[in-house]
């Protein structure tokens, strides 16, 4: 998708560039499911082939280095290794414990979790925090009382003042 627009007026029409290019396709296509279908083992001709895909991603990117694990749930990692280069300044590879520092995607990752706790009907957006978590405390007991599960994803709390 190439748009020719503003920051401001992209992040404001997003909404519609995603309902078009989501489902604007040409004639004749049809999404890829994996539904029914049988998972491949990863063996070592698809190891190579994950490898050498990263490392093309990597170089293309411009991005020094990074991992990869993929534990299918089963309790055992059936594949971990380290790609590029541990930092700049050095040619050292990184292995499969290597810690990179990473961006700010907690909050993301948190908030699906939230959203499918509350598709579970497990809780609820209005539910209070405190109620999930009894030692959540703010500095103001009424701030504490008035958060609900919604302000955790959107850093924000309602405003509330005590009298004295």
């Amino acid at each position: 998708m190439i748009s020719d627009v503003a920051d401001a007026t992209g992040e404001k029409r997003l909404g519609q560039f995603l309902l078009i290019y989501d489902q604007l396709f040409p004639k004749g296509y049809t999404r890829e499911s994996f539904a029914g279908k049988q998972a491949l083992m990863l063996d070592a001709p698809r190891i190579s082939e994950l490898s050498r895909f990263v490392e093309t991603g990597l170089r293309e990117l411009r991005i020094p280095g990074g991992r990869v694990w993929f534990d299918p749930g089963v309790g055992k990692v059936v594949f971990a290794d380290g790609f590029g280069v541990r930092d700049l300044a050095g040619d050292s590879k990184p292995d499969a414990d290597t810690l990179f520092m990473i961006t700010s995607d907690t909050k993301a990752l948190t908030t699906l979790m939230l959203a499918k706790l509350v598709d579970k009907k497990k809780l609820d957006w209005d539910t209070p925090v405190a109620t999930l978590l009894p030692s959540f405390k703010l500095g103001n007991p009424a701030t504490t009382k008035s958060v609900l599960v919604k302000h955790l994803v959107c850093a924000c709390t309602p405003a509330t003042s005590v009298l004295a």
